[in-house]
């Protein structure tokens, strides 16, 4: 599950300078981590902590991830096979569990130490720049649904072929 609390400590990650470096130049992950940092009015005491911290835990994070994509991929493995196999299904499933819970342990770890670094006040508004953003989504997917539907319902009339 991903929160935008995580896309924040993400988003700052970018403003570290080796990622400056090697860029060509500004990205839109760049721009998106400067109006963030901006809309929470950090410091630039703030801004480097939170780089310092969402270094710390890079590294980390990066292995979760691929522990999590090689647990994926084995699962999709034995799924796969013939015949069928119980046991190896429940133990592949059992892993990518384990999996993921340590890359959210270790997001949680990384997130934390980002709020850390955040005043009362900038925590406050971070959590209202969340709960907007969720909002945004959901609106966006109640929009995707109802347009599904509306396709749905045309295909089933006869009144619009598939594309």
């Amino acid at each position: 599950m991903r929160t935008t609390t995580t896309r924040l400590a993400l988003a700052l990650l970018l403003l570290a300078p080796a990622a400056a470096a090697q860029s060509a130049g500004p990205t839109r992950g760049h721009a998106q981590a400067d109006k963030l940092a901006r809309k929470l009015g950090l410091s630039d005491a703030q801004r480097e902590q939170i780089r310092g911290s969402v270094a710390r835990h890079a590294g980390g994070l990066e292995q979760r991830r691929a522990e999590v994509a090689d647990a994926r991929a084995e699962l999709r493995r034995v799924l796969d096979a013939t015949p069928a196999d119980a046991a190896a299904v429940r133990a592949a499933s059992q892993r990518l569990q384990a999996a993921r819970t340590e890359r959210d342990v270790a997001r949680g770890a990384r997130r934390a130490d980002v709020r850390a670094a955040l005043t009362p006040d900038q925590q406050g508004r971070a959590q209202q720049l969340r709960d907007e953003r969720r909002a945004q989504r959901a609106e966006k997917k109640a929009a995707r649904a109802e347009r599904r539907a509306e396709r749905h319902a045309r295909r089933a009339s006869g009144g619009d072929a598939p594309r």
